[in-house]
């Protein structure tokens, strides 16, 4: 069996890949918009099975999505919230942690779609 033409393709998606990493700019309201839209995810589309729902990886993207919602928070704008707004500070890590404690279950069947809705987690702290 040959697997070279495979082998070159993914060689050729992965440096390009890597050319696009270089060249983009991110910027705070990107990453901003970007965890927002990683939450928006794991509530409206993942949370019931989403795109991943045959593959059986909805659970797993939902975590990397909690994941990534931590990091954008930690890495880029847990500081400066906590210098303009320590309450704010104070109210969105928690949610973040119930987030990924929601989504800690064993199985996407033992998910409680309806707690890892953006919206139900509004109110919780």
């Amino acid at each position: 069996m040959d697997i070279q033409p495979e082998t070159d393709a993914l060689i050729f998606h992965l440096t390009d890949l890597g050319v696009k990493i270089r060249d983009t700019r991110l910027t705070a309201q990107g990453l901003l918009n970007g965890a927002a839209k990683l939450a928006y995810e794991v509530g409206e589309s993942k949370a019931d099975g989403g795109e991943s729902r045959f593959s059986g990886t909805s659970l797993d993207d939902m975590r990397n999505n909690a994941d990534g919602i931590e990091t954008v928070f930690r890495t880029v704008f847990a500081a400066e919230i906590e210098a303009r707004d320590p309450g704010l500070a104070d109210a969105l890590r928690p949610k973040i942690d119930r987030l990924r404690s929601l989504l800690g279950v064993p199985g996407l069947g033992n998910l409680d779609s309806s707690t890892a809705r953006p919206c139900s987690l509004r109110g919780s702290s």
